[in-house]
């Protein structure tokens, strides 16, 4: 599989400045753009193409990446009311950012980036969610760390090539986690535990390292893996776990995923291949179009560690805690209608039915 992946994620590139750079004393600008507003429609869940020239106005290099949702009035929308599902922003075709409902924060390790020029071509997909039967309107937000050329930290900057890594491959990447599914602890790994699944790969094609990675999943999910296979030995490198605010555990949308340490890195080799697998908890429930993808920082030329000699596989961090957009959890009477558990269940006796 190439660094070219056919649009994995559906997400966003956007339109509109919402405030001007603001050049920080360590000389990172932090660019904030929107996009918007897109009428959503009542139980919307489609996936949309975008095209946009909202992006830094001279080259450099872009070292930090966040994405987020907001109506007009600068509130953020409940996740369990309208999110952003995935997205994908794509520079000349090939993946550059990511995001999910988990809003993990992109940060690339002090002294990389990635190479912006003002004649990259930027597309973005973006799904939103409307989970209620009433249309809406939001904007897609995106936050860019931004050094112009020029800039004393742009001296020197190794570049990060994005290298898309997913389980299954193609312009929509999901399959079905059933409950009861993956043996006796009830937790499903695919492509490992499905008949017949292809594992999709990526066959590193010259010397480098990879200095991140992060995993994206849907509820239910429990983390994602990085393995690297070589000369018929296989090592994992990094397992990127969900971490639940969600009192229930893992059944919902609030929940934040482990990246790599800023400091984590990972020595390849040309001819190395790499592959990742997703894990779901099957115990309580099904879920379908699941996805487990993990977007990597490829640094070509670069170097790292032996994964073969040297324990690369350690705890990740989160990138944020609990998001206040996700603070309801259900179990209360918000909708205005009856509790159900309190309705007869059959006629009264004496009652004539009409």
């Amino acid at each position: 599989m190439s660094l070219r992946i056919g649009a994995a994620l559906g997400v966003l590139l956007f339109c509109l400045t919402i405030a001007a750079p603001a050049p920080a004393q360590d000389g990172v600008q932090h660019l904030a753009f929107s996009y918007g507003p897109l009428k959503i429609a009542p139980g919307r869940n489609t996936m949309e193409w975008a095209i946009t020239q909202q992006r830094p106005a001279v080259d450099g290099w872009i070292v930090g990446f966040r994405a987020n949702l907001q109506r007009s009035d600068g509130s953020v929308p409940r996740g369990d009311v309208i999110h952003l599902h995935h997205g994908v922003w794509m520079k000349d075709f090939a993946p550059l950012f990511a995001a999910g409902e988990e809003k993990t924060h992109t940060t690339a390790p002090p002294g990389y980036g990635w190479r912006y020029r003002t004649s990259d071509a930027w597309r973005m997909i973006h799904m939103i969610h409307n989970l209620t039967p009433d249309p809406d309107a939001v904007f897609i937000t995106y936050e860019i760390d931004f050094l112009p050329d020029g800039a004393p930290l742009a001296q020197g900057i190794q570049t990060i090539e994005t290298a898309w890594l997913d389980t299954v491959g193609g312009a929509y990447p999901v399959f079905d986690a059933k409950r009861g599914s993956g043996g006796s602890d009830r937790r499903f790994t695919y492509p490992d535990e499905a008949k017949a699944a292809p594992r999709p790969t990526w066959t590193v094609p010259q010397d480098g390292a990879l200095v991140g990675t992060g995993g994206h999943l849907h509820p239910g999910g429990l983390w994602t893996d990085l393995k690297l296979t070589r000369d018929g030995r296989s090592t994992r490198l990094f397992r990127s776990k969900a971490i639940y605010h969600e009192p229930a555990g893992a059944v919902s949308w609030d929940v934040s995923m482990t990246v790599t340490p800023s400091d984590w890195r990972v020595q390849l080799r040309k001819g190395d291949v790499l592959s990742v697998s997703g894990t779901y908890d099957t115990k309580r429930a099904s879920w379908y179009e699941s996805m487990a993808i993990m977007p990597a920082m490829w640094v070509p030329g670069g170097t790292g560690a032996d994964p073969f000699t040297t324990n690369v596989d350690v705890n990740g961090r989160v990138t944020h805690g609990h998001l206040p957009e996700n603070d309801v959890h259900g179990g209360g009477r918000m909708s205005g209608l009856a509790n159900p558990l309190e309705l007869l269940s059959r006629p009264v006796p004496g009652k004539r039915e009409v």
